[in-house]
């Protein structure tokens, strides 16, 4: 059964694949940037579901955090203001690209830890479907 041992790298590497693929066709140091935010939030979300059933409560911890249909109604209602976000702070970074370079950074590397946490969060729940418990339909 995956632990965070196994949760932690895999979702971090996720993160940064996602958040790189993401990105493909941005210059060299959008892609770092992104890469690297990719990588911490795919730590984070590797991490979240747990945090939100607390393996602390026993091998049948997995309940909301784990659960098919709260993860579903969740990412899509949730969707549209996460993309919304990302794009707004797409749209920031283009703007501040030339006049503040480290700011511009900052914020492509924001929009690679959304992107990862995404990845990172159902890294984590690929991980745990496949093991004997699964996932729980409802919570």
């Amino acid at each position: 059964m995956p632990n965070r041992d196994v949760h932690v790298p895999v979702s971090a590497a996720a993160g940064a694949i996602a958040a790189g693929a993401c990105s493909f066709d941005e210059p060299i140091a959008v892609i770092i940037s992104r890469v690297i935010g990719g990588t911490v939030g795919g730590y984070i979300g590797g991490l979240m579901p747990d945090i939100i059933d607390s393996p602390r409560n026993g091998p049948n911890h997995r309940s909301i955090g784990h659960g098919l249909i709260p993860i579903g109604l969740i990412c899509s209602l949730a969707f549209r203001a996460v993309i919304g976000f990302r794009e707004r702070l797409k749209a920031d970074a283009v703007l501040v690209r030339e006049d503040a370079p480290p700011r511009s950074l900052f914020l492509e590397a924001m929009i690679g830890v959304i992107d990862g946490f995404i990845a990172g969060y159902l890294a984590h729940l690929a991980l745990d479907a496949g093991t004997s418990k699964g996932l729980p339909v409802l919570a």
